[in-house]
Protein backbone atom coordinates (compact mmCIF):
# COMPACT_ATOMS: atom_id res chain seq x y z
CA UNK A 1 0.00 0.00 0.00
CA UNK A 2 1.34 3.37 -0.72
CA UNK A 3 1.78 6.53 1.43
CA UNK A 4 3.33 7.59 4.16
CA UNK A 5 4.88 5.07 6.55
CA UNK A 6 6.08 5.75 10.37
CA UNK A 7 8.60 3.64 12.80
CA UNK A 8 11.23 3.64 15.61
CA UNK A 9 12.85 0.95 14.23
CA UNK A 10 13.39 -1.16 10.98
CA UNK A 11 10.35 -2.79 12.02
CA UNK A 12 7.06 -2.31 13.29
CA UNK A 13 6.15 0.29 10.35
CA UNK A 14 3.26 1.95 11.11
CA UNK A 15 1.21 3.82 8.01
CA UNK A 16 0.87 7.80 8.55
CA UNK A 17 -0.90 8.52 6.06
CA UNK A 18 -2.28 6.52 2.63
CA UNK A 19 -3.76 9.39 0.85
CA UNK A 20 -0.51 11.37 -0.46
CA UNK A 21 0.16 10.79 -4.13
CA UNK A 22 2.79 8.30 -4.47
CA UNK A 23 3.57 7.38 -8.07
CA UNK A 24 7.29 7.60 -8.13
CA UNK A 25 10.19 5.47 -6.58
CA UNK A 26 13.58 6.94 -4.45
CA UNK A 27 11.12 9.25 -2.57
CA UNK A 28 12.59 12.03 -0.80
CA UNK A 29 10.19 13.70 2.03
CA UNK A 30 11.73 16.72 3.69
CA UNK A 31 10.67 19.65 5.65
CA UNK A 32 10.92 23.11 5.82
CA UNK A 33 9.41 26.08 8.07
CA UNK A 34 6.74 23.72 8.80
CA UNK A 35 6.03 22.84 5.20
CA UNK A 36 6.49 19.12 3.76
CA UNK A 37 7.55 18.34 0.50
CA UNK A 38 7.83 14.97 -1.21
CA UNK A 39 10.40 14.46 -4.54
CA UNK A 40 9.65 11.36 -5.77
CA UNK A 41 11.94 9.97 -8.80
CA UNK A 42 11.85 11.66 -12.15
CA UNK A 43 9.00 14.17 -12.07
CA UNK A 44 6.38 13.32 -9.32
CA UNK A 45 6.18 16.03 -6.27
CA UNK A 46 3.97 16.48 -3.49
CA UNK A 47 3.32 19.14 -1.13
CA UNK A 48 1.40 20.10 2.34
CA UNK A 49 1.50 23.03 4.64
CA UNK A 50 1.34 21.12 7.76
CA UNK A 51 2.59 17.27 7.03
CA UNK A 52 -0.59 16.37 8.78
CA UNK A 53 -2.36 13.13 7.32
CA UNK A 54 -4.34 13.54 4.23
CA UNK A 55 -2.83 17.11 3.59
CA UNK A 56 -0.58 16.53 0.47
CA UNK A 57 -1.54 17.74 -2.16
CA UNK A 58 -0.25 16.80 -6.24
CA UNK A 59 2.19 19.68 -7.49
CA UNK A 60 3.59 17.65 -10.15
CA UNK A 61 1.33 18.65 -13.06
CA UNK A 62 0.94 22.01 -13.16
CA UNK A 63 4.27 23.32 -13.49
CA UNK A 64 4.89 23.68 -9.34
CA UNK A 65 7.22 20.92 -9.31
CA UNK A 66 10.68 21.94 -9.42
CA UNK A 67 12.67 19.45 -11.77
CA UNK A 68 15.38 21.41 -14.04
CA UNK A 69 17.28 18.82 -15.69
CA UNK A 70 18.02 16.57 -12.40
CA UNK A 71 16.93 13.11 -11.56
CA UNK A 72 15.99 11.47 -8.06
CA UNK A 73 16.52 14.72 -6.24
CA UNK A 74 17.73 14.51 -2.81
CA UNK A 75 17.55 17.71 -0.06
CA UNK A 76 19.09 18.23 3.28
CA UNK A 77 19.47 20.80 5.75
CA UNK A 78 21.82 23.06 5.58
CA UNK A 79 23.41 26.07 7.87
CA UNK A 80 21.15 29.28 8.50
CA UNK A 81 18.23 26.81 7.92
CA UNK A 82 19.00 26.31 4.06
CA UNK A 83 17.84 23.59 2.22
CA UNK A 84 20.30 21.80 -0.34
CA UNK A 85 18.96 19.63 -3.17
CA UNK A 86 21.27 17.24 -4.67
CA UNK A 87 20.40 15.39 -8.31
CA UNK A 88 22.17 14.09 -10.96
CA UNK A 89 22.51 15.04 -14.74
CA UNK A 90 21.84 12.14 -16.41
CA UNK A 91 23.88 10.44 -19.15
CA UNK A 92 22.87 10.33 -22.84
CA UNK A 93 22.17 6.15 -21.57
CA UNK A 94 19.64 7.21 -19.22
CA UNK A 95 21.43 6.20 -16.42
CA UNK A 96 24.28 7.70 -14.07
CA UNK A 97 26.10 10.22 -14.74
CA UNK A 98 27.05 14.18 -13.21
CA UNK A 99 26.46 15.34 -9.71
CA UNK A 100 24.78 18.84 -9.35
CA UNK A 101 23.95 21.03 -6.12
CA UNK A 102 21.36 23.40 -6.01
CA UNK A 103 20.56 25.95 -2.90
CA UNK A 104 16.42 25.91 -2.92
CA UNK A 105 14.40 28.65 -2.92
CA UNK A 106 11.29 29.07 -0.40
CA UNK A 107 8.21 31.70 -1.48
CA UNK A 108 5.35 32.81 0.75
CA UNK A 109 3.00 30.29 -1.19
CA UNK A 110 5.63 27.16 -0.04
CA UNK A 111 6.11 26.80 -4.03
CA UNK A 112 9.92 26.29 -4.02
CA UNK A 113 12.79 27.59 -6.96
CA UNK A 114 16.54 26.52 -7.09
CA UNK A 115 19.81 28.66 -7.52
CA UNK A 116 23.68 27.70 -7.27
CA UNK A 117 24.83 27.17 -4.30
CA UNK A 118 27.12 29.95 -3.45
CA UNK A 119 29.63 28.17 -1.70
CA UNK A 120 30.51 25.54 -4.56
CA UNK A 121 32.67 27.31 -7.22
CA UNK A 122 30.92 26.22 -10.91
CA UNK A 123 33.85 25.14 -13.12
CA UNK A 124 34.54 27.62 -15.60
CA UNK A 125 33.63 31.37 -14.72
CA UNK A 126 29.92 32.66 -15.24
CA UNK A 127 28.77 34.76 -18.00
CA UNK A 128 26.28 37.09 -16.72
CA UNK A 129 23.39 38.62 -19.26
CA UNK A 130 20.88 41.03 -17.86
CA UNK A 131 17.37 39.83 -18.97
CA UNK A 132 14.49 42.76 -18.95
CA UNK A 133 11.14 42.47 -17.13
CA UNK A 134 8.50 41.64 -19.10
CA UNK A 135 11.26 41.21 -22.48
CA UNK A 136 11.52 37.86 -24.43
CA UNK A 137 15.39 37.14 -23.64
CA UNK A 138 17.32 34.40 -25.69
CA UNK A 139 20.92 32.82 -26.18
CA UNK A 140 22.35 30.27 -28.92
CA UNK A 141 24.85 27.89 -28.48
CA UNK A 142 26.74 27.10 -31.50
CA UNK A 143 28.82 24.03 -32.08
CA UNK A 144 32.67 24.88 -31.83
CA UNK A 145 33.15 22.94 -35.39
CA UNK A 146 30.49 24.98 -37.42
CA UNK A 147 28.25 22.35 -38.08
CA UNK A 148 25.15 20.12 -36.41
CA UNK A 149 22.70 22.11 -34.61
CA UNK A 150 22.70 24.45 -32.30
CA UNK A 151 21.27 25.19 -28.88
CA UNK A 152 18.79 27.57 -27.21
CA UNK A 153 18.04 29.10 -24.31
CA UNK A 154 14.88 31.43 -23.86
CA UNK A 155 12.59 32.90 -21.47
CA UNK A 156 8.87 33.79 -22.63
CA UNK A 157 8.13 36.48 -19.68
CA UNK A 158 4.68 36.85 -20.83
CA UNK A 159 3.81 32.77 -20.55
CA UNK A 160 6.40 32.69 -17.52
CA UNK A 161 8.07 29.97 -19.51
CA UNK A 162 11.88 29.27 -20.07
CA UNK A 163 13.13 26.71 -22.12
CA UNK A 164 16.25 24.44 -23.85
CA UNK A 165 16.06 23.35 -26.96
CA UNK A 166 17.64 22.67 -30.61
CA UNK A 167 17.73 25.44 -32.64
CA UNK A 168 15.29 23.51 -35.52
CA UNK A 169 11.86 24.79 -36.96
CA UNK A 170 10.26 22.04 -35.00
CA UNK A 171 11.27 20.94 -31.63
CA UNK A 172 10.39 17.58 -30.33
CA UNK A 173 10.07 18.33 -26.42
CA UNK A 174 10.43 15.88 -23.87
CA UNK A 175 10.73 15.21 -20.00
CA UNK A 176 12.82 17.32 -18.02
CA UNK A 177 14.74 14.98 -16.29
CA UNK A 178 16.05 14.12 -19.77
CA UNK A 179 17.97 17.16 -20.03
CA UNK A 180 17.42 17.57 -23.85
CA UNK A 181 14.56 19.70 -25.25
CA UNK A 182 12.34 20.63 -22.23
CA UNK A 183 10.64 23.69 -20.53
CA UNK A 184 10.33 25.20 -16.87
CA UNK A 185 6.74 26.63 -15.71
CA UNK A 186 5.46 29.29 -13.77
CA UNK A 187 8.77 31.33 -13.56
CA UNK A 188 8.75 34.83 -11.40
CA UNK A 189 6.92 37.69 -12.55
CA UNK A 190 10.29 40.07 -12.45
CA UNK A 191 9.49 43.88 -11.99
CA UNK A 192 13.29 44.40 -12.52
CA UNK A 193 16.25 43.62 -14.52
CA UNK A 194 17.58 40.30 -13.60
CA UNK A 195 20.21 38.33 -14.08
CA UNK A 196 20.43 35.41 -16.02
CA UNK A 197 24.15 33.93 -15.25
CA UNK A 198 25.24 30.80 -17.71
CA UNK A 199 28.18 28.21 -17.39
CA UNK A 200 28.78 25.87 -20.15
CA UNK A 201 31.99 23.79 -20.44
CA UNK A 202 32.86 20.39 -22.54
CA UNK A 203 33.36 18.00 -19.67
CA UNK A 204 36.26 15.45 -20.85
CA UNK A 205 35.46 12.48 -20.14
CA UNK A 206 32.38 12.41 -21.56
CA UNK A 207 32.70 15.04 -24.61
CA UNK A 208 29.41 16.10 -23.57
CA UNK A 209 29.10 20.06 -23.01
CA UNK A 210 26.91 20.45 -20.00
CA UNK A 211 25.04 23.96 -19.97
CA UNK A 212 23.29 25.19 -16.57
CA UNK A 213 21.60 28.81 -16.07
CA UNK A 214 20.04 30.63 -13.60
CA UNK A 215 17.52 32.88 -13.55
CA UNK A 216 17.28 36.05 -11.56
CA UNK A 217 18.37 34.01 -8.69
CA UNK A 218 15.29 31.89 -8.45
CA UNK A 219 14.92 29.22 -11.15
CA UNK A 220 17.99 27.09 -12.45
CA UNK A 221 17.88 24.61 -15.47
CA UNK A 222 20.72 22.61 -16.65
CA UNK A 223 21.04 20.19 -20.05
CA UNK A 224 23.92 18.73 -22.02
CA UNK A 225 24.20 17.86 -25.61
CA UNK A 226 26.97 16.08 -27.30
CA UNK A 227 30.26 17.93 -28.77
CA UNK A 228 32.09 21.24 -27.46
CA UNK A 229 29.99 24.24 -28.10
CA UNK A 230 31.11 27.84 -28.35
CA UNK A 231 30.14 31.00 -25.70
CA UNK A 232 26.85 32.03 -25.69
CA UNK A 233 25.59 34.78 -28.07
CA UNK A 234 22.45 36.77 -27.07
CA UNK A 235 19.98 36.95 -30.15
Amino acid sequence: MGGIWTSDSLDGWKLYDDKVPTRGDCPCPFEWNGRHYLFQGFDQFAYSPSGKPGTYVDWSKDGRAPYEGLSVPMVAPFAGNRRILAGWLSHRDGWGGWLVFRELVQHPDGTLGQKWVPEIAPPVAPRTFTAQPGKPFRLVFRPESGAGTALVFAIDPEARVAAFHDDVPQVKWSAAHHAENFKIRRLPAFSAPYAVRVVSYCEPKSGDTIFDVEIGGERTMICRRKGRFRAPEES
